[in-house]
């Protein structure tokens, strides 16, 4: 019987091994092409640099770290099928993700944005789900064609703004054959973004949202990091500190006769100040906690 058990959790093992050398990692700026061969392990944010183009073949793969999302402020051309959809889901999906040990949820990784530099960028036939704000855009010179959102947070499409009515799996298009959305030509368009297609060169000084997202994930891991120390000092010294000294005050509270001859009112008293003290420590802690956690999900409504 342990024989039969070791080879099975030896399987596992090779199993667990075999599927985790499936992936292969991403993060900062993609390349020209992404193929559907492997699925894709975003460990940090990707982007579309500006004044680039991004293809992305059918049945593409891309799974999400905590915290993670893409930011287009290129061209990106997501070109999904009907059997064969381009895929952006958190790492816990197990749809995608056998190793995965958790289930996914909703808020899992931040969601796609599209800048306002990404003209022409075009999304056809893609799943995105268990993000925060599923795809969010700054521009409407975009496509999107039969998109799937499900198990999104706070939002599933937002365009300049404003939210977008999505059914859950039911496809979602935007700017098809519709006059508002169509991309002008270069002569009509703003002269604010005329001047950005004629200076491509320009886009690449122009980071400070990448900053500002970086700014946000800091503060957000500074916030979750402050919650969870604080609860656990204050647990720590709740059980190894607070404890001891209540106990001690709870003892000179009732005294026998022989012990009332070793302990004063004073003794009392200062036990008492003690144990008060240790108490507002304790409490200073969950304070701690509760304000780490707050800036924690704070972090999320930008």
């Amino acid at each position: 019987m342990r024989f039969a058990s070791r080879i099975a959790c030896t399987v596992l093992t090779l199993f667990s091994f075999i599927f985790a050398q499936d992936f292969v990692e991403l993060s900062g700026s993609l390349p020209e092409h992404l193929t559907s061969e492997k699925p894709y392990s975003v460990v940090a944010d990707i982007y579309v640099s500006p004044g680039s183009t991004v293809t992305i073949d059918a049945g593409a793969v891309f799974l999400f770290e905590s915290f993670t999302g893409m930011h287009v402020q290129g061209t990106v051309y997501v070109k999904g099928e009907a059997e064969k959809p381009v895929v952006f889901t958190s790492k816990n999906d197990r749809q995608w993700n056998l190793n995965s040990g958790v289930d996914a949820a909703p808020f899992d990784w931040n969601g796609i944005d599209i800048y306002e530099t990404a003209i022409g960028t075009d999304f056809t036939q893609c799943v995105i789900q268990y993000s925060v704000y599923g795809l969010r855009s700054q521009t409407e010179h975009f496509k999107v064609n039969n998109l799937i959102f499900s198990n999104n947070g706070k939002a599933n499409v937002s365009i300049k703004g404003e939210k977008r009515e999505v059914l859950p799996n039911e496809p979602f298009s935007y700017g098809q054959n519709t006059a508002a959305t169509v991309i002008p030509e270069p002569d009509l368009l703003p002269e604010t973004v005329t001047d950005t297609l004629k200076k491509p060169v320009d886009l690449i000084k122009e980071k400070p949202r990448k900053r500002s997202s970086a700014g946000i994930q800091i503060l957000r891991y500074t916030g979750l990091a402050a919650a969870l120390g604080s609860a656990a000092a204050a647990a720590w010294y709740y059980e190894n500190s607070f404890k001891i000294s209540d106990q001690k005050l709870k003892d000179l509270s009732v005294l026998d006769n022989k012990e009332m001859l070793i302990y004063t009112s004073k003794d009392w008293e200062s036990a008492e100040r003690e144990r008060n003290k240790k108490l507002a420590l304790c409490i200073s802690g969950a304070g701690g906690a509760l304000i780490g956690l707050g800036l924690f999900v704070l972090t999320f409504t930008f």
